[in-house]
């Protein structure tokens, strides 16, 4: 019985000498703790700016709270996103103007990667998500109510209905599900940032197959000018990988928020058949999978080694 007891307490220590912050959560404000640890931005001069509600609160405040009981919606979750066998975490936080999804990934070392999710203004839409399981990877259903545009032939077409999104964390973040990704023999892409009304950098950054790159700074850059340089082999086949996975083709030519004073990206990719898909993204939020294709394409400002052209 000794050794017994013995041997329970030495198992009782070593599951939680494993276990990250995340297995750790047991209520909401323990939920809430952890968040304000993980981020401090989530504080203001020592006060929180983020509560944790309880469900059945989320329920009542929620817009679309229909929806939300319909999928079962919880103030939080735990998951693993990419079956590492370490526990993440899915959470709605409440804030002065809404509710905000985030997902927390377990980098190991009780590190964590904060993922924004929302793609509105959330003070006049609905955004929420709910983990599932599909063929055995584990997925995220996203639901975003709020208004979208995009141009057609010349005509400005308004989207006002939900979207559903079935997303996997991919390439460092959500982006929309696809179990048969595409295999197109890329030539070269290219970003164009035309700026806002604000401080948004102003560029153009150009990567052909081999990696050899251009990039032209014009405003708001850490640096301003004209660069060339080469490109990591790991991160442009991460890029190239990324948009075989998003379907780049079957998207759209143009996405455009319903609101003003944001970022106007213009993307092109070529590929080795002579072919170019354009895509005009008002907003850089036109899917998940552009969001981060263009987050990956702009990392590439100031993780490359650049040389300036006289």
């Amino acid at each position: 019985m000794k050794y017994l007891l013995l041997f329970l307490i030495f198992s009782s220590f070593i599951v939680s000498a494993l276990a990250n912050g995340i297995d750790n959560l047991k209520t909401d404000n323990d939920v809430l703790k952890f968040m304000l640890k993980t981020d401090t931005n989530f504080s203001y001069k020592g006060e929180p700016q983020i509560t944790v509600v309880p469900t059945d609160t989320l329920f009542k405040l929620l817009k679309c709270n229909d929806v939300a009981r319909q999928w079962s919606i919880k103030s939080w979750e735990k998951t693993d996103f990419n079956q590492d066998g370490k526990t993440d975490l899915l959470v709605m936080l409440k804030m002065s103007v809404g509710f905000y999804v985030y997902a927390v990934i377990d980098k190991g070392d009780n590190t964590f990667k904060m993922l924004p999710m929302n793609q509105g203004h959330t003070g006049d839409n609905c955004e929420m998500a709910k983990p599932i399981m599909i063929n055995k990877q584990q997925l995220l259903l996203f639901y975003s109510k709020m208004l979208r545009m995009h141009r057609d032939k010349d005509e400005l077409t308004v989207d006002t209905g939900p979207r559903i999104d079935t997303l996997i964390l991919k390439h460092g973040n959500f982006v929309e599900y696809n179990p048969k990704p595409d295999n197109y023999q890329i030539s070269y892409f290219t970003i164009e940032a035309k700026g806002c009304y604000g401080d948004c950098p102003v560029y153009k950054l150009q990567v052909s197959a081999d990696g050899k790159a251009t990039y032209e700074a014009y405003a708001y850059n850490e640096v301003e000018g004209n660069f060339k340089g080469a490109v990591s082999v790991d991160k442009l086949n991460r890029i190239k990988s990324l948009i075989n996975y998003i379907q780049i083709r079957k998207l759209r030519d143009d996405y455009r928020v319903a609101w003003t004073d944001d970022v106007k990206a213009i993307l092109k990719v070529g590929f080795k058949n002579g072919t170019v898909k354009e895509i005009t993204d008002y907003g850089m939020i036109g899917t998940h999978g552009l969001s981060q294709l263009y987050n990956l394409i702009d990392e590439l400002r100031t993780s490359e080694k650049w040389v300036k052209v006289k």
